[in-house]
């Protein structure tokens, strides 16, 4: 009877009616073939529904039975007692909680979605806010806002006669794959807002994503307990904002990820020598191929700035037989033993045969590769005894490097002939320390009455090619009136609005920024 689906018949005698071999058997093969089922945990003790509940209205039965046919191992936890969450958790879901999550509860969660890079599925009701639900804190670690409202859409066809939401707007995630493949719409009930914190630092490992989101027309009612009839209010319901993704709309589910990297088993540090900047940007996207991601640094630098350092810095020495137009040093990280090793005698052996660069050593030891560090962290350092110059922390789009490097060396050396540049930084970033020193024998007072003037011509350059003249170090106060040539005025706008929000008194650091 397992392969079957039988009902009652007219005669009270049970009837055959639906084949479900096909589920068992696949279940059974994907028994034997995986060597262990994944666990998912339902947790419980807040009043959650329940995957052994039968009851069509507040059972997770049918769920659970699905899972169990794709081969999943599904249990229940309570965390309200339990005193860890199990290793083998793939992965934990909560719905529709009504209860709030104890301190405890919460560092559980936090241990494990970070500690064991665990997943964990919220669906979280209208009715509770996320700070009653203790789970506040816990969202915004990953980034997540949940709105206490009821997400409300008077656009045409975007809501039943029951009141349910109709959802048609999807993100491109393997999560929404099927939904986009087949044009397939949402149909859910009572709906509240869950979007990305606007206020979380773009970039780093934590990345978030709204995959299901409402029509133009949605907003979120913040006033639905009140029993009156639902008008959007400017200032208090909820809207989406200007700049958040997807534009116009409202998300209801939100995905969050955090980018773990491997333990670093194996690395290896070379110092290569090249003839052009160009050469190098490409042997980074090599570098970025060969390791699938695993480049740890890559260190451009130029000539005059490796004899300033063997001239003015002790225990330093050439790092190659030969004295190339260029540096890079590459260093390269894996999780396997042996295997940056391995990935950067392929990327150096390649770059020759193509005559990518001219010379390259690899480190073989510690002491190697301490020396083929210094040279670049001393670049600055090696500058002081060469008098003074004209200072710029740049950052320009990688793909511009090479001709940045270009044609901000030949305008300043048509501004003052004979200016040395000293140009270093951390290619990947985009970011270039670009130095101007005083010509040997030169004028220094005269040199440095000229920087205004010096710096205006990179820094023109730097804008045209959509970089930053401010790349590593902040404006401060050197270049707060400097970053007004370049910055729009809704930028500036931006910035003072922040400064005036936190320092209304202007206490912190007067004379810095707008």
């Amino acid at each position: 009877d397992e392969l079957y689906r039988t009902t009652r018949g007219k005669d009270g005698k049970p009837e055959r009616n639906a084949f479900l071999g096909e589920q068992v058997l696949t279940a059974a093969l994907l028994d034997v073939s995986s060597p262990e089922r994944k666990k998912i945990y339902f947790l419980g003790g807040h009043g959650e529904l329940r995957p052994e509940d039968a009851d069509p209205n507040r059972g997770l039965s049918l769920v659970r039975d699905q899972l169990r046919l794709r081969n999943f191992d599904v249990e229940s936890i309570d965390l309200t007692v339990a005193r860890a969450i199990p290793e083998k958790a793939s992965l934990l879901v909560a719905v529709a909680p009504q209860g709030r999550f104890e301190p405890k509860e919460q560092e559980l969660l936090r241990q494990y979605l970070s500690t064991n890079a665990g997943r964990l599925i919220l669906f979280l009701a209208p009715g509770l806010s996320a700070s009653a639900l203790g789970l506040d804190e816990v969202l915004l670690d990953w980034g997540i806002l949940v709105d206490d409202d009821v997400v409300v859409d008077v656009g045409n066809g975007n809501m039943t006669e029951d009141g349910d939401l109709i959802i048609g707007a999807f993100q491109p995630h393997p999560i929404t794959k099927t939904l986009l493949d087949f044009g397939l719409t949402l149909r859910l009930g009572a709906t509240r807002t869950v979007r990305p914190d606007p206020g979380r630092a773009l970039g780093g490992t934590l990345t978030t994503l709204t995959l299901a989101a409402t029509s133009p027309t949605a907003w979120g009612e913040r006033s639905y307990r009140d029993r009156v009839p639902v008008r959007y209010d400017p200032g208090v319901d909820i809207r989406p904002l200007p700049g958040m993704e997807p534009k116009d709309r409202l998300g209801v589910v939100t995905a969050a990820t955090l980018k773990l990297f491997p333990v670093m088993r194996s690395r290896a540090t070379a110092m290569v020598g090249l003839d052009a900047p160009a050469a190098a940007i490409e042997l980074l996207a090599r570098a970025k191929a060969e390791t699938g991601g695993g480049v740890e640094a890559f260190e451009l630098m130029k000539r005059i700035g490796m004899e300033f350092v063997l001239r003015n810095i002790p225990d330093t020495r050439e790092p190659l037989d030969s004295t190339p137009p260029w540096y890079v040093l590459i260093e390269l990280v894996s999780g396997e033993p042996g295997a940056a090793d391995s990935a950067m005698e392929r990327l150096l052996s390649h770059a020759f045969e193509t005559g990518l660069i001219n010379d390259a050593a690899i480190a073989q030891n510690d002491a190697q590769r301490a020396a083929f560090w210094k040279v670049r962290e001393e670049q600055s350092a090696a500058q002081k005894p060469e008098g003074g110059g004209w200072k710029h922390d740049v950052s320009v789009p990688l793909s511009r490097i090479a001709d940045f490097l270009e044609e901000a060396t030949a305008a300043v050396e048509r501004f003052h002939p004979g200016a040395r540049v000293s140009a270093f930084g951390h290619v990947g970033d985009g970011n270039i320390h670009y130095d101007v020193l005083c010509p040997l024998g030169g004028d220094l007072k005269a040199f440095l009455a000229r920087w205004e003037q010096g710096s205006q011509i990179v820094h023109d350059i730097v804008a045209r090619y959509d970089g930053s003249i401010s790349a590593e170090h902040g404006l401060g106060r050197l270049k707060t009136e400097e970053a007004r040539r370049y910055k729009s005025p809704l930028e500036i706008r931006t910035m003072q609005a922040v400064r005036l929000a936190i320092d209304p008194h202007r206490i912190m650091n007067p004379a810095v920024l707008f």
